[in-house]
């Protein structure tokens, strides 16, 4: 059986409905440890979550990837939360159980969830104990039981773990004005999620490495900022400070560095900031991307001059007959 966990979503319960997923800071406000957000480090793909509003089950939902570290979404910007956080990405099923209904069941094994009156403490996410597990399990409607068993089974789906190595013990090695950083892979299995990961783990990248900086690393792309993406923007990730803004388009192949593709538009921006003073244009080109197991990728970056060294060859055209 899953774990099984409950989330109370109340001023986040919104964003996180609407995009399908849980997010939480890794720290309080005070940067300590706070057991809501240490919980959310445990959740594993297929683990079950019902979610939690105005002390009613909403919904429950299965988590499709592994909990990873993602950066406060947007929406969330006014937030006095730290910005580095945890994110799990769920598929929800709508349920409308008021607790109030089990309060009596809920006051006595309330154990570290509930409190004296049965109700839920303030906390985000808690971890159901057995008694609770069982009790809860059996509150979702058979059908809808059994959906979420296959959910949580047939998903392979995994969201890389990613950590730079140190600069001594890395094989760094330069390639022009290129460096390769070397990273690790938890158990990706699926080809389909290779651009998404080869996408995060530039942004971890980013994140780390501008950590204490001037840059404010701006997520683009629909696999960085949910719905509030855009994959037309011809870029993946804005890389700003107060003096300069950098444009960065993710590649990322299970092969070789050499080739890759570019769409009309990631061209269209290139050549519209080769002469930009204050801007400019670089590919991060993801590459031996594991698709299972424990493994390690590489990244290199491309700047302008190396781009304008490139041959560009036409591949497809777009056809348009006329009447």
């Amino acid at each position: 059986m899953p774990s099984l966990f409950l989330v109370s979503q109340n001023q986040s319960h919104k964003y996180e409905f609407q995009h399908k997923l849980l997010w939480s800071p890794k720290l309080n406000r005070k940067h300590g440890r706070n057991p809501g957000y240490v919980n959310m480090s445990h959740v594993r793909r297929g683990d079950i979550i019902f979610h939690v509003f105005n002390q009613k089950i909403h919904a429950v939902s299965v988590a499709k990837y592994d909990v990873y570290s993602s950066p406060k979404p947007l929406a969330y910007d006014g937030n006095i939360w730290d910005d580095d956080g945890w994110r799990v990405d769920c598929d929800m099923y709508k349920l409308e159980i008021p607790l109030s209904d089990h309060r009596e069941w809920l006051n006595a094994h309330k154990g570290e969830v509930f409190d004296k009156n049965g109700r839920l403490k303030q906390q985000y996410l808690f971890e159901l104990n057995q008694e609770q597990k069982n009790y809860f399990w059996h509150l979702i409607p058979s059908k809808l039981m059994e959906s979420l068993l296959i959910d949580s089974t047939t998903s392979t789906t995994k969201v890389p773990n990613l950590r730079e190595v140190g600069k001594s013990l890395s094989k760094k090695r330069v390639i022009g004005n290129n460096q390769i950083w070397i990273h690790d892979t938890l158990n990706d299995q699926a080809k389909d999620n290779v651009g998404k990961m080869g996408e995060q783990a530039v942004f971890k990248y980013l994140k780390k490495k501008y950590f204490e900086g001037e840059y404010k690393i701006i997520p683009v792309s629909s696999n960085l900022a949910g719905k509030n993406g855009d994959d037309a923007a011809g870029y993946d990730i804005l890389l700003k400070s107060n003096k300069e803004i950098t444009y960065i388009d993710v590649k990322t192949t299970t092969g070789s560095n050499h080739p890759f593709y570019m769409s009309a538009k990631e061209k269209k921006i290139l050549n519209s900031l080769k002469h930009c003073k204050n801007s400019t244009y670089n590919i991060y080109r993801v590459f031996e991307m594991s698709k299972a197991g424990n493994d390690t990728a590489k990244f290199e970056i491309y700047d302008e001059d190396t781009l304008e060294r490139a041959y560009f060859q036409a591949i497809n055209f777009l056809v348009t007959l006329t009447k």
